[in-house]
């Protein structure tokens, strides 16, 4: 054999064994509801290794190539139960049949499939949180069964199964035998099969709930949505093989020379005793070259069921380094080699090298102050939800690096293994974030029974993913607390990865003398304004706190936000402790959902929409519409006939409540200005306001469950009555007009209160023929009352749904925050995020002389490697232009002369300096051409524009009692007389202001 045999360190490690716990199905909440219990029958994390049978092959080929390799993703059998006790019991056994199931696609989570409801939440969960607990009654269990034929080819080896995401919690059976369990939504489980298997078919079943006390964990803003969403495969190991291996691309002080350093692990699951096995490992750069002399290690002994850690390092001359600008990438490749000299398997790992580090506060990648222009983002799709594919990641990529986003932290969980892969490619700062996010529940950092739960989500992401350069620091996690529990998840973090730094995306302040998590390399904060992070941050000196800056949220781009962008930037980059920021967030998290109008039968056909997956079903006459108490709900449009301001109304409904489930909201507009509501299991109440709030309570009929009722409230202008089933069952004296409150109306649901951080479910009643009007109905006409939907300001019936198309639902919350929308298609405020970060910047210094200064901002990019160009405009047309030879230095600034005449100058019209930087070759995510930055400068060259007076045409003024009306041949203008309001302006016909302006404080 070629190559030096280095000495060994063996480190000997027992490897986990199968134990029986308690059965599944009958002690599911033994499971579920035990922060002791994360898992059972586990491997230990690792990076994901894919055998072959030489280097060549496992240096080219894709993991899907290996024969060794079996995807078991596809269609599954599926069935989906409210509670674990309601789904099937004996699912798992051979004998059941599942002919009548219906299928499921996996990866995929089962509420994006018509299976189940999607609702999103921020802080609270969908339930009252009381840790461990979670609801029994109501807790989606997605059962799933498989069947596969075990290659011939593996017969003696040891077969593995890993599933690289479940929410939340997942049993597993092989052929009838429980084989394991895991907890936790978003981190790989793995188990070893082998003595469950038989040769041929074999079946595969899987329970998932959607909560266990791992949900408390699992508190992020975004949809809660459940199911397998990532891969799930087979992997044959032989008796001996590489179980793991841990590969950094360091770098030399003088950034010059790389060190390949790391280590892999060998685990023996034979039967006795491995002697005289080696270990061989070799660098190749990107065209399959070999950069360094094969290392071969040799070791005496890896005792049985014991597992050997071997150390290896050398040096590199010289590699191309990876960074974003270049993201260069080796191939590291492992052969063990067994005692005859034979290649038992061979496994490889891409590999980048540079060094990340701090010195004097400055964050330094390859010796170079690096800034972030940074994005949250979670794994969303707006058809696949959290399961995100291949195409989606690539689109995500082109789009930041097109847009100069050269950051992401993947909020606020480890991400699918592509985006990963394609980030070392693509060259993307990635900040990996632990899974643990107790938003609701923050007090769990602090408790030592919870402790191995948040540690054990770091050990499975770091295991996973530190061989990847485009991880430049880790995170422990997101809003989940301050006490110990974070700094251990960061120690543990340490002893896996001592080589990255780490921070936590925590409510802090992380200003020095509060200091709330020490053990932070990187602090934050997160949203400060621009003066702040100046003064509290930027300006702090290293005596008083040695550690960078890194806001892992700012800028928040909700609605019309992200604003400022400039002046973040401005000192980011002009104060070396400020890394940058990571912008909440890339992508607005719409799920694509069905436009299902119901018609208004009254006079206004006022548009109402279902909203969530509620159902029309057969009602007290003709339809209804049943909820189910998953943020289903009927969504009126606020139109301002419903605002009543007058001194009477009559709210009507026929109802047939649910089994009460803590939410009795029927018709209400907010929860102050009208409404029928059941707040308690036994009362319904009528209530509105004048000038305060008025409630008439009255006891529910009996039976009152599953029953149909008609409820009716009415206000005379003196006193409310409450009408149950035809009866007056109270009145209570009232007076003074309705008082507006800016909620629209809704059908099962209070708009005021049931949002993204309503802590429950949501109405589960059936309604039918439920009208507004803006008059006291008497007794008599509410015996009859859907005969006068005609008088009704709204009436529903719900005898017809209309299909409207497709539109992205943000749920219950609403919030439409997000750089792109959720297919992708850029915001407006992309292209300011492009702008305030960009990597060339160029500013005139010298007006007379036409001087400017070019800034290179680039780490290691010499501007001779972009094409930039001149451009003289006048007002919106380019007079001329041309290229510019320049090849400024990387972090260094120079000047330049445009040898430009100044043209024949026009009255009135502006003239800019335009310089641009375009790529000059095609990189994978854009073409040459691709504008990267750009400048402009106004010259002082004006001709003032002379406006001759208007002497034709003529005007009239009228008034009357209201109004002071401005007339001209083709325009007219109206004006309040009493509050000068402009109120209207018409123009050639067509009115383009109509009421004039108001104040609005709502936002």
């Amino acid at each position: 054999m070629n190559g030096k045999i280095l000495s060994l360190l063996l480190v000997a490690a027992p490897l986990f064994s199968f134990s029986q716990e308690k059965d599944f199905i009958n002690d599911v909440y033994h499971f579920i509801e035990n922060p002791a219990i994360l898992e059972v029958n586990q491997e230990p994390g690792h990076a994901f290794l894919v055998p072959f049978r030489t280097v060549d092959e496992a240096i080219r080929k894709s993991a899907g190539q290996s024969e060794y390799f079996l995807s078991l993703n596809g269609r599954w059998k599926f069935n989906l139960a409210e509670s674990p006790e309601k789904a099937p019991a004996d699912f798992y056994k051979e004998t059941f049949n599942d002919t009548n199931w219906p299928e499921i696609a996996v990866p995929g989570n089962w509420e994006m499939q018509g299976f189940g409801d999607p609702q999103f939440r921020n802080v609270a969960q969908p339930f009252r949180s009381d840790p461990p607990k979670i609801p029994h009654t109501d807790n989606p269990t997605g059962s799933y069964r498989k069947t596969f034929i075990l290659p011939a080819g593996w017969k003696g080896k040891q077969v593995f199964l890993q599933i690289e995401a479940a929410t939340s919690a997942s049993f597993i059976w092989i052929n009838g035998k429980q084989a394991g369990f895991n907890k936790g939504a978003n981190e790989p489980a793995e188990y070893n099969i082998t003595p469950f298997l038989k040769p041929g078919k074999n079946l595969i079943s899987i329970r998932v709930t959607k909560y266990s006390d791992g949900t408390y964990l699992e508190d992020q803003d975004f949809w809660r949505l459940a199911g397998i969403f990532r891969d799930v495969r087979l992997v044959a190991r032989e008796n001996v093989f590489l179980r793991d291996c841990f590969v950094m691309g360091d770098l030399d002080p003088d950034y010059r020379n790389g060190i390949l350093r790391g280590e892999a692990e060998v685990a023996n699951y034979g039967i006795a005793d491995a002697e005289g096995y080696q270990l061989r490992v070799r660098l190749f750069d990107q065209n399959y070259q070999e950069v360094i002399q094969p290392l071969l290690y040799q070791f005496p002994v890896v005792t049985r069921g014991k597992t050997a850690i071997v150390p290896f390092q050398t040096l590199v001359d010289n590699p191309v380094k990876w960074s974003a600008e270049y993201p260069n990438l080796y191939i590291t490749a492992f052969e063990l080699i067994d005692r005859n000299g034979k290649t038992c398997e061979s496994v490889s790992v891409k590999t980048g090298f540079r060094k990340i580090e701090v010195n004097h506060q400055v964050l330094l990648l390859n010796g170079k102050p690096l800034k972030l222009n940074g994005v949250n983002s979670h794994m969303q799709h707006p058809d696949l939800g959290h399961a995100m594919d291949r195409e989606t990641i690539i689109r995500d990529f082109t789009l930041m690096k097109q847009f100069n986003i050269n950051c992401v932290r993947t909020s606020h969980y480890p991400p699918v293994m592509d985006y990963l892969e394609l980030a070392d490619v693509f060259g993307i700062y990635i900040v990996d974030e632990t899974g643990d996010e107790a938003h609701a529940t923050e007090f769990l950092s602090g408790r030592p029974e919870w402790r191995a739960a948040y540690v054990e989500r770091a050990n499975k992401m770091v295991l996973r993913d530190r061989n990847h350069p485009c991880v430049i620091f880790w995170s422990a996690g997101n809003e989940s607390g301050e006490g110990e529990n974070i700094c251990a998840v960061i120690a543990e973090g340490k002893r896996l990865d001592p080589t990255r730094l780490w921070m936590y995306g925590g409510n802090t302040d992380d200003v020095r003398w509060k200091n709330e998590v020490p053990c932070e390399d990187i602090i934050g904060p997160r949203y400060p304004t621009p003066y702040e992070l100046k003064t509290r941050i930027a300006m702090v000196p290293e005596s008083q706190d040695p550690r960078p800056s890194f806001m892992d949220e700012y800028v928040a781009a909700t609605g019309n936000g992200a604003g400022g962008l400039d002046e973040y930037w401005d000192i980011i980059w002009n104060y070396p402790r400020c890394a940058g920021g990571a912008i909440w967030d890339w992508m607005s998290p719409g799920i694509r959902e069905k436009v299902r109008l119901i018609e208004d039968a009254s006079p206004n056909k006022i548009q109402c929409a279902i909203k969530g997956r509620a159902q029309l079903v057969s009602g007290f006459s003709g339809q209804a519409v049943q909820l189910n108490g998953h943020d289903q709900w009927i969504d009126v449009y606020r139109h301002p006939i419903l605002d009543i301001l007058g001194n009477e109304l009559t709210l009507t409904l026929r109802v047939k409540p649910g089994k009460w489930n803590g939410d009795g909201h029927f018709l209400t507009k907010g929860s102050w200005q009208y409404g029928i509501i059941q707040p308690e299991p036994d009362s319904l109440a009528f209530y509105l306001t004048t000038f305060g709030k008025h409630v008439l309570k009255v006891p529910v009929p009996r039976p009152w469950e599953e029953k149909w009722h008609q409820i009716a409230g009415v206000y005379t202008g003196s006193e409310m009555l409450l009408y149950v089933d035809g009866f007056l069952a109270g009145r209570k004296a009232c007076s003074g007009p309705v008082a507006n409150k800016p909620f629209p109306v809704n059908l099962g649901r209070d708009a005021e209160i049931d949002g993204q951080e309503y802590p429950g479910s949501t109405n589960n009643a059936a309604f039918d023929e439920a009208g507004i009007f803006n008059r006291a109905l008497s007794e008599r006409e509410l015996s009859s009352v859907s005969n006068l939907k005609k008088d009704a300001l709204l009436w529903l019936d719900f005898e017809k749904e209309i299909q409207a198309g497709d539109f992205f639902s943000t749920g219950i919350g609403g919030r439409t925050y997000g750089l792109v929308w959720p297919d992708r298609t850029p915001q407006p405020e992309l292209w300011q995020v492009k702008k305030s970060a960009q990597p060339v910047s160029v500013k005139l210094v010298d007006q007379d002389a036409l001087r400017f200064e070019v800034w290179n901002r680039y780490l290691f990019t010499p501007l001779s490697e972009l094409e930039a160009r001149w451009e003289l405009w006048e007002d919106g047309a380019m007079l001329a232009g041309g290229m510019l030879p320049l090849n400024v230095p990387p972090q260094k600034r120079d000047t330049f002369s445009l040898p430009l005449a100044k043209p024949e100058l026009k009255p009135g019209c502006e003239y800019r300096v335009r310089i641009r930087f375009l790529l000059k070759k095609d990189q994978i995510w854009a073409k040459a051409g691709h504008e990267v930055a750009w400048d402009e400068a106004e010259l002082p060259w004006h001709v003032p524009q002379e406006t001759p007076a208007v002497m034709n045409g003529k005007v009239k003024v009228e008034i009357d009692s209201g109004r002071i009306q401005v007339l001209g041949s083709n325009f007219s203008c109206a004006f309040n007389r009493q509050t000068g309001i402009l109120e209207s302006i018409l123009y050639d016909g067509k009115e383009y202001l109509r009421n004039g302006f108001g104040l609005n404080v709502w936002r």
